[in-house]
């Protein structure tokens, strides 16, 4: 009961940064991230692109730990996987703004908050490694 707890746990932790991120984004550069559209509220719009992002990454991490893991060695490796993955997902939820409410300027944005958000996700992890949660 307490491994799956704290896979819930791990899973809201990391689905709040990508958020926070996301309204950074939107906060600092509101002309070319924009949140929120005549049908998706602004708090709906954060929510839903943080959940969908996170859901994304989780499925890509199965994928990494299946297929990629052989050819990417170390941190570093990981994190460009990540920043690929992130800047996909960006840009593929961008795309789709009538629904989630997200859209960005162009795919110069895309990699940008791709970068942002794997480096968001790096810190939640070294948050849990410190907290012994991971």
């Amino acid at each position: 009961m307490k491994r799956m707890n704290k896979k819930y746990t791990k899973f809201l932790i990391i689905w709040a940064a990508n958020s926070l991120v996301v309204f950074l984004a939107n906060w600092f550069y509101p002309t070319n991230v924009v949140i929120g559209t005549y049908r998706t509220s602004f708090v709906l719009a954060v929510a839903l692109t943080g959940l969908l992002i996170t859901l994304f990454c989780r499925g890509a991490s199965v994928f990494l730990k299946k297929y990629v893991k052989k050819y990417l060695k170390g941190r570093y490796g990981m994190f460009v996987f990540y920043w690929v993955v992130n800047a996909a997902v960006v840009w593929i939820i961008a795309r789709i703004a009538p629904i989630s409410g997200f859209g960005i300027s162009s795919y110069f944005w895309a990699l940008i908050l791709g970068f942002g958000l794997s480096l968001g996700q790096w810190l939640v992890r070294q948050g849990f490694k410190s907290t012994k949660l991971l």
